[in-house]
């Protein structure tokens, strides 16, 4: 118990410091570093409680930490592939495209889903909806175009946030900067998080010229954060943590 004691003296000027250089560089407010360095022990458990463990990514921590858990997801997606065998219904087939998707296995995830395109169900909305989403984060941007391009005018405006969210991003990356930029305005006004706005940044900054306007839109990131409650600049973190470390950079 002494030596619990003992160590512990050291362990909590190492954590108060941890949990300061963690709030600066994610941009949190600023009342948090006083809280942390004014109430010791106690204000670095709540920061570490209140802001640190939900933005954490269990599911990449688990992958890389706890492996004999793989054996787990494995018998999750023989299981679901058992069922798309045994009885092919358009739901028991995405429900293993979606774990396939997952489990980073997108192109076998696009195969399945694509399998669901036939017949009555060539055109709905919402298997369409759900390749879209995996052609994304495969990095087939080409095909999301096209996949979005196959929706019925009816279906594009029930799901055009999404699209045009997922086009965007599709086009950035084929280098058709003009046609992001237009679709990232268009989402910005309405969009719930700091995704679209540090996506405009971003893209602006490599454009080249628009200094200014990128400088602003990275500081109206970091002002919703402060003002943000704990889950918003959780769900945000990476977004909030791309423009406080643009914003430290030396302007050109």
């Amino acid at each position: 118990m002494m030596a619990l004691y003992r160590y512990g003296i050291y362990l909590i000027p190492l954590l108060q410091l941890f949990c300061v250089i963690h709030a600066h560089r994610t941009g949190r407010p600023y009342n948090w570093i006083w809280f942390i360095l004014l109430f010791p022990p106690f204000g670095a458990l709540a920061y570490v409680v209140m802001e640190i463990l939900p933005g954490t990514n269990w599911d990449r921590l688990i992958d890389e930490n706890l492996g004999f858990l793989t054996f787990f997801k494995k018998r999750r997606l023989e299981r679901l592939a058992d069922q798309a065998e045994f009885s092919p219904t358009v739901n028991n087939r995405m429900a293993h495209a979606e774990e396939l998707a997952h489990q980073h296995r997108h192109e076998e995830a696009i195969e399945e889903i694509r399998g669901c395109l036939t017949g009555a169900m060539k055109d709905d909305p919402h298997i369409l909806m759900a390749l879209t989403r995996v052609l994304n984060e495969a990095g087939r941007w080409q095909e999301v175009l096209e996949t979005a391009h196959r929706f019925q005018p009816k279906d594009y405006q029930k799901h055009e946030t999404a699209l045009k969210h997922l086009s965007a991003i599709a086009l950035e990356n084929l280098d058709h900067d003009d046609d992001a930029e237009r679709l990232y305005r268009e989402l910005l006004p309405g969009w719930p998080g700091e995704e679209i706005r540090c996506r405009l940044a971003n893209l602006l900054h490599s454009k080249g010229g628009h200094e200014a306007e990128t400088r602003k839109l990275l500081e109206e990131i970091m002002t919703n954060s402060r003002r943000g409650t704990s889950h918003y600049r959780t769900t945000n973190s990476r977004w909030i943590t791309y423009a406080s470390q643009q914003l430290k950079k030396p302007r050109s």
